[in-house]
């Protein structure tokens, strides 16, 4: 998964001061995308909390596509994703 890595990036364009700069040619912001998947692995739940506590800059776009890496999704998370 690579959303530690768009969060570390988000926080960076955070600290360069290109975010709310009100310039659309400055303004930045990351995404990432990431399968149902990796919502099995830690490393999705930590960038979602550091993200949150540095209030980075970042867009996590989870797409169910069935394709999870240990057990459904129904038996690893109690609300839909």
């Amino acid at each position: 998964s690579q959303t530690l890595h768009a969060t570390g990036y988000a926080l960076g364009q955070k600290l360069d001061g290109d975010v709310g700069t009100g310039d659309p040619d400055r303004d930045a912001c990351s995404i990432v995308y990431f399968g149902d998947g990796a919502t099995s692995q830690g490393d999705v739940n930590e960038a979602y909390v550091f993200s949150a506590s540095t209030k980075a800059p970042v867009v996590f776009f989870l797409q169910n596509n069935h394709w999870a890496i240990s057990v459904p999704v129904a038996v690893q998370s109690p609300t839909p994703l």
